[in-house]
C-alpha cells in the first residue's frame, strides 16, 4: 500500500455503509478556511429543541434525484474534502468538490448501476487516488469507479453480488494489504465478500448468511484478535448478525442480537471508553438507537435504548462537543432533521437534540468541510434532492 494511504487523516464518514476512512488526505493537509465560491443554493434554516446549539443554520446543495447515501474524500488532491452522493432517481453518483471554506462546488454526475442505495470509498487499484464503490440495488451489482486524482473518474466496472444490495464498506478481509468489499444485500439475506485483487478489479463474490433483509453493513475487530469482522443490520429480523473473520477472507457463521423495530443502519466506536469496539442502530419504527456495548471477546451485551426523532434511517459517529467523548448524530427521515446525542463517555448518551436538515433525510456523514478542526456533518435528503450541510459551532 503506497505511503500516503497508510497516515490516513481519520474522519467520520458512515453513509448507509456505516463507519469509513476517509482516503487521500494526510494528517495535518486538510487546508484552514478559504474564500472560495458557494456551489449550491442557501436551505433552510436550521433549529434545535433543547439543549444548546452545536451546529450552524443548514445549507443546501443540489444532488440528483432521490440522494440514497453519501461519504467523503479527498477526490481532487488539493486537502480539501469533497462528497459523493448516491442518486436512486437516475443511476448517477454526484461529485461535489469542497472548497475547504464549508461550501461546496455545482456537482457533476457519473454513471453506476440501477438504483444506488451505499456508496463507499477506498483506493481499490493501490496508486493513492481515492476511488469508489457503489452498491446498485435494482442491478444486483456493485459499481467500482476508479478515481484519476483530479476530482474525476473512470466509467464504472460492475460485479455481481447478492439481490438487492442495500449497503457496501471496505476492509481488508484477507490481510494481503488490499481492501476488499461487504455488501449486505437485502433480498437475499445475505453478505457478499469481493476480495481485491489490488489492481481495481474484484474476484467473484463468496456469500454468507446474515439475517432477513439486512439493510447496512459495517466493520470492525469485535473479538481483539487483530482480524476485521462484520455487523449487519438486518431490517426485518430486528437483530443486527456478528460475523466473525478469520483473516483469511472467510467468515464465522453469525451470531444474532436483537435491537429495535426496523433497524436500518449501524456504526461502530467506543462508547464507554473501555477499548473494545461498540455498536450504535437507527431503529426505524421504534423512533430510537440501540447502543450495544461490546465484551471485547465477539459479543455484546444487551441494547440499551435512546430516543431520535421520527424515521431514524442513519446513525454515524463523532465527537461534536470536543470533549473527547463520541457523540450521535441520526437522520430521521419522517422529522426531516437529525438528532444529535452527546455522549457521556461511559456507554449512556444525553437526551436528543434537533436540528433541520433538508426533506426526507435519508443518509448521514460526518467530516471536517470548513478546515477548522472540528466535525461537521452532511446529510442527503431524499425527496428534497439535495445535501444538506451544517457545520459546527461548537466552542
Amino acid at each position: 500500500m503506497p505511503a500516503k494511504l497508510r497516515a490516513i487523516v481519520a474522519g467520520f464518514v458512515v453513509g448507509a455503509a456505516g463507519c469509513h476512512l476517509l482516503i487521500g488526505v494526510e494528517p495535518g493537509e486538510l487546508d484552514t478556511p478559504g474564500a472560495g465560491g458557494a456551489g449550491g443554493g442557501a436551505g433552510g434554516m436550521g433549529g434545535a429543541s433543547g439543549g444548546g446549539m452545536l451546529f450552524a443554520a443548514t445549507v443546501n446543495y443540489g444532488a440528483g434525484p432521490s440522494p440514497r447515501s453519501v461519504t467523503a474524500g479527498d477526490w481532487n488532491g488539493d486537502k480539501k474534502l469533497d462528497l459523493a452522493v448516491a442518486n436512486v432517481g437516475i443511476s448517477t453518483v454526484s461529485i461535489l468538490l469542497g472548497n475547504g471554506n464549508g461550501t461546496f462546488q455545482t456537482k457533476v454526475d457519473y454513471g453506476v448501476g440501477a438504483y444506488p442505495n451505499s456508496v463507499t470509498v477506498g483506493d481499490w487499484n493501490g496508486d493513492g487516488e481515492p476511488d469508489l464503490a457503489v452498491a446498485n440495488g435494482n442491478s444486483g451489482n456493485v459499481s467500482i469507479l476508479l478515481g484519476n486524482g483530479n476530482g474525476t473518474f473512470q466509467t464504472k466496472v460492475d460485479y455481481g453480488v447478492g439481490a438487492y444490495p442495500n449497503s457496501v464498506t471496505a476492509g481488508d478481509w484477507n490481510d494481503d494489504g488490499k481492501p476488499d468489499l461487504a455488501v449486505a444485500n437485502a433480498n437475499s439475506n445475505n453478505v457478499s465478500i469481493l476480495l481485491g485483487n489490488g489492481n481495481g478489479t474484484f474476484e467473484t463474490k463468496v456469500n454468507y448468511g446474515a439475517g432477513t433483509s439486512p439493510f447496512s453493513v459495517t466493520a470492525g475487530d469485535w473479538n481483539g484478535d487483530g482480524k476485521p469482522d462484520l455487523a449487519v443490520a438486518n431490517f426485518s429480523s430486528k437483530n443486527v448478525s456478528i460475523l466473525l473473520g478469520n483473516g483469511n477472507g472467510a467468515f464465522q457463521p453469525k451470531v444474532d442480537y436483537g435491537v429495535g423495530v426496523y433497524p436500518r443502519s449501524v456504526t461502530t466506536e467506543d462508547w464507554n471508553g473501555d477499548g473494545k469496539p461498540d455498536l450504535a442502530v437507527a431503529n426505524q419504527s421504534s423512533k430510537n438507537v440501540s447502543i450495544l456495548l461490546g465484551n471485547g471477546n465477539g459479543t455484546f451485551q444487551d441494547k440499551v435504548d435512546y430516543g431520535a426523532d421520527t424515521g431514524p434511517f442513519s446513525v454515524t459517529a463523532g465527537d461534536w462537543n470536543g470533549d473527547g467523548k463520541p457523540d450521535l448524530a441520526v437522520a430521521n427521515n419522517s422529522s426531516d432533521n437529525v438528532s444529535i446525542l452527546l455522549g457521556n463517555g461511559d456507554g449512556m448518551f444525553q437526551p436528543k437534540v434537533d436540528y433541520a436538515a433538508g426533506t426526507s433525510p435519508i443518509a448521514v456523514t460526518a467530516g471536517d468541510w470548513n478546515g477548522d478542526g472540528k466535525p461537521d456533518l452532511a446529510i442527503s435528503n431524499d425527496s428534497s434532492n439535495n445535501v444538506s450541510i451544517l457545520l459546527n459551532t461548537s466552542q
